[in-house]
Formats: C-alpha cells, structure tokens, sequence
C-alpha cells in the first residue's frame, strides 16, 4: 500500500493524476460515475482511453466532448455487460439511494478483473454526517469492506474546511481510495 504525502495530495487530486503517479493507468475503457462536466472523462481521453460517463443530471452539450458516450441515469439504475479497465466513483457513493457497500459492490460487478477502482467517501467527520440523506463511514469500514474485493494501493483521509457545489461553506472528511481488483 502506498501512502503519499498531504502536498503530494493537493497537486494529485486529479484521478488521471493520481493512477499515472502509481502506474495503474492501464487499459482501454473508463466509466466515470457522477460525470458533472465531463471534466475527468476529458483527462482520460487526453490519454487515449474509451470514456462512458454517467450523471443523474443533464451536461450541457459544452462540457461533453464528442469522444465521451454519455448517458443521463442514476448509477443505481445504469446496467450493462461491458467491464470496464478503470472507473471513478468520485464524491458520488455518499449520495446514492443505495447504501456504500451495495453500491461498492455493483462497482465491482462491473470491474474487469484487475481492473482499477478510484472512489471516494464522506467520513464521520463530514459536515454531512448527521445529513441522512448522505451515506458516510469511517477507514476501517472502509477498508473491511475493501478486503472482500481486492488490494488498496494508495489511500488518503483529507480534513478540511471548503465550499460545496452551491457555495455553502462546511468541513470535509473526504477518505480516497484505489483498489486492484482481485
């Protein structure tokens, strides 16, 4: 397992980022859970991948570029037979109808094997916590229910005061993971 440091974070913050700094930018196909802008499945087309991206929201035609196949569906609610080399589950789990570990599952479902899995999850310490609309944990919940699945090569768990989506200002409990699947 590699554990980098807090500056090492800051600049990795980016997914493509991250897996090219741990070598685990491999394969052909991405799926990028809770798309937004499209932003990470642009940096992974800037490295020659197949991008499928999904969001529960619309993405202004702007932000998709034409090489993205982009389909507008929750992730609870998205099927298909294609495994997938890479996928980013980014800020995404806490707020699906399903809890994180269904959710993890049907990630890994999807997974081919020794694929690679970049997610991340809101910590007890999140200003979400009390919020039961949003799903949070702790890193050894976290890491138990890794273990079923595969290796975690890289981890972090960020403390932070920040803005949200809408600009409201809250504190971050934000715990990263990569994991290789078995």
């Amino acid at each position: 397992m590699r554990f980098l440091f807090v500056y090492d974070i800051v600049v990795l913050m980016k997914p493509v980022t991250l897996l090219k700094k741990l070598s685990l930018l491999n394969g052909e196909v991405v799926l990028d859970v809770g798309a937004r802008n499209c932003s990470t499945g642009i940096d992974f087309i800037n490295e020659g991948f197949t991008v499928d991206a999904i969001d529960v929201n619309n993405i202004p035609s702007s932000h998709i570029h034409e090489a993205i196949n982009f389909e507008k569906i929750s992730f609870e609610e998205f099927s298909t037979e294609k495994k997938y080399d890479v996928i980013i589950a980014r800020h995404v789990l806490p707020f699906l109808t399903i809890s994180i570990e269904s959710a993890f599952d049907k990630l890994c479902e999807l997974l081919r094997e020794k694929g690679v899995l970049y997610f991340s999850v809101f910590g007890n310490k999140d200003g979400w916590y009390n919020d039961p609309k949003v799903h949070t944990s702790n890193l050894d919940e976290v890491r138990e229910m890794v273990k079923k699945f595969g290796k975690i090569s890289y981890e972090s768990e960020e403390f932070y005061e920040g803005s949200t989506y809408s600009g409201d200002i809250k504190n971050w409990h934000i715990i990263t993971m990569v994991v290789i699947k078995k």
